[in-house]
């Protein structure tokens, strides 16, 4: 592993010391977490809780029917770990309100489109999603004087493996900075329990979806490429090299992901 292993001690104390401090300058007290089930939204809650006190920590957990009923296993597992108030957890399906909104879409727009559009479909109704979450997630906020705390890495950042105003909106970070396979080390140090860990990456859209199948390779191997061309500055030649000719397809792949999804980061365009 090229990718530095990092000190989870002195971590969780400076990501704590940030969500204090960022509480305190917005004069909020609270914040909203929207509780996936997977590492980086359980991450997020034991930060959270550990730095603002489980009480002023609020759950959303917005499943859309049942497309991945583990996840909100998973979910329950980690309030349970951090000891979250069952008032202060909300469960909504959101798919009456998601269907209702792409149905009137497909309706609207089914005249203008041309050709087989089922895996843009697909990942349009992914999007749709993806804002719906937001749509609860910050009114909740708004009932409740908190902040929306965001659950997003460094990798889905530089990859662009993001929805724009949807899982991308937040209003403090506290992980953004990490790599994927970071997360996991400081996700064992706050011990979120281990099928959280271990379970295969998903965004939770459409059933089996995962990230890495979704990307054409693993976060393992992204994570040294990234870090390697952000942070130290390598060439796609000097990667290559570093880690072995048997990877230049994929150090190809992982720069096209980011190149293609750049201008997701230059977005509102402006005189």
């Amino acid at each position: 592993m090229l990718l530095p292993a990092i000190r989870p001690q002195s971590e969780t104390k400076h990501i704590c010391s940030f969500l204090t401090k960022t509480l305190k300058q917005a004069q909020h007290q609270k914040v909203v977490v929207a509780l996936s089930g997977g590492i980086d939204s359980s991450t997020s809650l034991a930060l959270s809780a550990l730095a603002l006190g489980n009480e002023n920590v609020y759950v959303l957990k917005l499943p859309y029917n049942q497309t991945h009923p583990e996840l909100l296993e998973y979910a329950a597992l980690a309030i349970k770990a951090y000891k979250i108030p069952k008032k202060n957890v909300m469960e909504l399906d959101i798919a009456p309100a998601v269907d209702k909104i792409w149905g009137s879409i497909l309706i609207t727009l089914s005249k203008s489109q041309s050709g087989n559009a089922k895996d843009l479909n697909q990942i349009r109704l992914g999007n749709v999603m993806a804002r719906v979450r937001m749509v609860y997630l910050y009114d909740t906020a708004k009932a409740n004087k908190a902040l929306v705390v965001g659950t997003e890495n460094r990798s889905e950042e530089l990859l662009g493996y993001f929805t724009r105003f949807g899982d991308e909106a937040s209003d403090i970070e506290p992980i953004k900075h990490l790599y994927k396979t970071q997360i996991k080390e400081l996700a064992t140090y706050l011990k979120v329990p281990q099928p959280i860990i271990d379970q295969a990456p998903t965004a939770g859209l459409w059933q089996n979806q995962t990230d890495e199948a979704e990307l054409g390779f693993s976060y393992e191997i992204a994570d040294q490429i990234l870090y390697l061309s952000f942070e130290q500055k390598k060439s796609p030649a000097q990667i290559t090299k570093l880690l072995g000719k048997q990877w230049h397809k994929t150090v190809t792949a992982v720069l096209e992901k980011v190149s293609s999804s750049s201008f997701k980061h230059h977005l509102p365009h402006t005189i």
